[in-house]
């Protein structure tokens, strides 16, 4: 289930813009909600607005990372994407950022930022959002960000496996996400595509991937 979509530096959109499927304050048509943990959720949304106010961008926003997801980076262009009115957003990313719900009980958001100059990646991000405890921070499945210095990926994850043979296997699969040459390469499909779908440390991915 769609939470939220959010999309940065892209067509139309300069600034950061969302779409939020969170249930305002307003309680006359309950009938509309679904409960989800302690958030209401709504069971469909409407775009609407003026002619030229962003509501196809938004939608080719969503193709767009959802293609890139799905297919990678080779089978989008990513010519005349960027914010045109400024000239300077062409070195800028272009962010996108899925907030999603899985079997109403998990929380996961997933992003990525792209170079728009060099079509790949510059970060990537996946994390399972917090709910239940307070005061407890979200947990980091995992987070890469390109190192310009050194000119590899700096990766971070906090899953742990029970099994030995695994936790090595992770090991290797980070190390490889540092190599420059996945710099057009997800690390969330790669992943999907790579790691063996009977260990359960790896469900968020293919959760999330699906």
């Amino acid at each position: 289930m769609l939470i939220r979509f959010a999309v940065d530096n892209f067509l139309s959109f300069k600034e950061v813009t969302e779409f939020s499927m969170i249930a305002g304050k307003v309680t006359r048509h309950a009938s509309h909600c679904v409960k989800s943990n302690q958030h209401k959720i709504l069971r469909g949304g409407f775009i609407f607005g003026a002619n030229a106010s962003g509501k196809t961008n938004l939608l080719k926003a969503i193709s767009f990372a959802k293609t890139i997801v799905t297919q990678g980076l080779d089978s989008v262009s990513f010519d005349q994407k960027y914010f045109k009115i400024d000239s300077l957003n062409k070195r800028k990313p272009g962010v996108f950022q899925f907030d999603i719900c899985i079997n109403d009980n998990c929380y996961y958001s997933y992003g990525f930022a792209v170079s728009y100059e060099k079509g790949s990646v510059v970060s990537e991000w996946l994390y399972q959002l917090n709910n239940k405890i307070q005061n407890s921070e979200d947990f980091c499945i995992f987070e890469r960000s390109f190192n310009e210095k050194r000119k590899t990926f700096d990766i971070i994850s906090s899953l742990e496996f029970q099994d030995y043979n695994q936790t090595e296997r992770f090991k290797i699969y980070l190390e490889d996400a540092r190599n420059l040459k996945m710099s057009k390469t997800l690390f969330l499909k790669d992943i999907v595509k790579r790691s063996p779908a009977s260990v359960k440390e790896y469900q968020p991915f293919i959760d999330v991937f699906h």
